[in-house]
């Protein structure tokens, strides 16, 4: 969440963490530390029908799907610092990012353009 006035610097940013991403990979720590944020929500959503229910819809119809569900922790842990970094040079290009600012209609004007 941001406050009017405040987007332009938030893209900024943004873009300034993807170069740097793009320039040099994550520390080893950085990885890590991510890395144990996703493994204890997927451990949170392995034990959860809601997510089963939806990860196993449709999954008869696409193998990819099915080996994303099985295998999808240790994915993530066969991560290194240099894939991000590839998958950030080849995904993350700000010529073709989209922008979106939805900002609050001004107190007094009864209607948003």
């Amino acid at each position: 969440q941001l406050y009017p006035g405040a987007e332009s610097s938030f893209y900024t940013g943004f873009l300034s963490l993807i170069d740097g991403l793009k320039s040099a990979p994550v520390t080893d720590d950085e990885l890590l530390r991510g890395r144990q944020s996703l493994l204890r929500r997927m451990a949170e959503e392995d034990r959860n029908n809601g997510y089963w229910l939806a990860a196993l819809s449709g999954i008869d119809a696409n193998a990819g799907q099915r080996d994303y569900v099985l295998n999808r922790q240790d994915l993530l842990n066969s991560l290194t610092p240099a894939d991000l970094q590839d998958l950030a040079k080849r995904y993350l290009d700000p010529a073709k990012a989209l922008k979106t600012v939805v900002l609050p209609v001004p107190k007094g004007d009864s209607k948003a353009s």
